[in-house]
C-alpha cells in the first residue's frame, strides 16, 4: 500500500537494512531510487549506475554482464531499463521506497511494459512516502491422523 508519509524510524514496522552488496536476484537497497533519464543510458551504463548505487561487487556486475542464451542487445529491446540477462532480460524498476529505505528492484521478465509499469506505480507511491509493509504473526496448525494403532493414547 502507498503511505501518506514516510514511515518514521520509531514506527513498529520500520525495518532498515544497511546497504550491502546483494546478489542480482534480490532487491537492492540504494540511497535514492530516483534515476531520471535511466532509460536513456546504454545497458552497460545502467549496470554501472546500479552497481554504484547499490554497492554491488565485481562478481555481481560480472554476473549481470554475462550473456547466456539471450544477447543483451536483444534483451534491451524486450524490457525497459535492462541491466543484463538471466536467460530472460533483467530490467530494474526504479522509484521504490519500502519501509523508509530506497530500492531498485530487478525483474527477470520477457513481457514488455512490466518494469515500466512497476516503476511508474512506485513513482506515484513515492510521492506519498512510498510503501509500508506489515505482516501478521505466523500461524501454523498441524494435524496428524494415526490409523490402525491398537493403543492410540500410547502412540
Amino acid at each position: 500500500q502507498c503511505s501518506r508519509a514516510a514511515t518514521p524510524k520509531n514506527h513498529p514496522q520500520h525495518t532498515h537494512h544497511p546497504r550491502r552488496a546483494h546478489t542480482p536476484s534480490a532487491a537492492m537497497p540504494v540511497d535514492d531510487s530516483r534515476m531520471p533519464g535511466f532509460y536513456k543510458l546504454t545497458v552497460a551504463e545502467r549496470r554501472e549506475r546500479v552497481a554504484a548505487a547499490a554497492g554491488l561487487d565485481e562478481s555481481d556486475v560480472a554476473a549481470l554482464a554475462a550473456e547466456g542464451e539471450l544477447a543483451t542487445a536483444v534483451a534491451d529491446r524486450m524490457v525497459e531499463n535492462c541491466i543484463g540477462t538471466y536467460s530472460l532480460p533483467v530490467g530494474v524498476a526504479t522509484n521504490f521506497k519500502i519501509d523508509g529505505a530506497q530500492y531498485v528492484v530487478p525483474f527477470a521478465v520477457e513481457e514488455a511494459s512490466v518494469v515500466a509499469a512497476a516503476s511508474n506505480a512506485a513513482k506515484r507511491c513515492l510521492a506519498r512516502g512510498g510503501f509500508v509493509s506489515e505482516m501478521d504473526a505466523p500461524v501454523m496448525i498441524g494435524q496428524v491422523e494415526i490409523r490402525g494403532c491398537p493403543h492410540p493414547h500410547e502412540a
